[in-house]
């Protein structure tokens, strides 16, 4: 999500309100740190704008959200300082048709495996290890040949 700005009469930019449009807004954060934040003018932020940002956090769990998303935060960094090693990224560029390169991080620093598309696909990105690509198929430390 980006800021709108505007130049004013001095050259300077000035950040403009989301709500109206109107320079001379300022940026406030979610409350609990988990969605972006929301340019608004001293109007809007004492208006109806500003009620329905209060009431936006509250009425979607930005703190539950928040506190699931720092536990699991949490529980990445317990998995890697226990010496597993988890997948940080992937590419596919320089890889036979239907492989993938794929890194995985951990305490000791980064190692690279090699694994078919289909099983890189068939399991949910977040922390997972070579021991959920194996189970799926063949994980190897060397591209294939092709």
């Amino acid at each position: 999500m980006g800021f709108s700005y505007e130049r004013t009469s001095s050259g300077r930019m000035s950040l403009c309100c989301d709500a109206c449009g109107k320079a001379g807004a300022r940026k406030y954060r979610c409350p609990y740190g988990y969605c972006y934040p929301v340019a608004l003018c001293k109007e809007c932020k004492s208006g109806e704008p500003g009620r329905d940002f209060k009431r936006y956090h509250v009425e979607n769990d930005c703190k539950g959200k928040h506190e699931a998303y720092a536990a699991a935060c949490a529980e990445h960094d317990r998995r890697i300082a226990a010496g597993e090693f988890l997948r940080c990224s992937a590419y596919s560029g320089d890889c036979p048709k239907g492989w993938v390169e794929v890194t995985f991080r951990g305490s000791t620093g980064e190692r690279v495996r090699y694994m078919p598309l289909t099983s890189y696909h068939a399991v949910d990105k977040r922390d997972t290890t070579e021991a959920d690509y194996a189970a799926l198929g063949p994980v190897l430390e060397a591209p294939p040949a092709g």
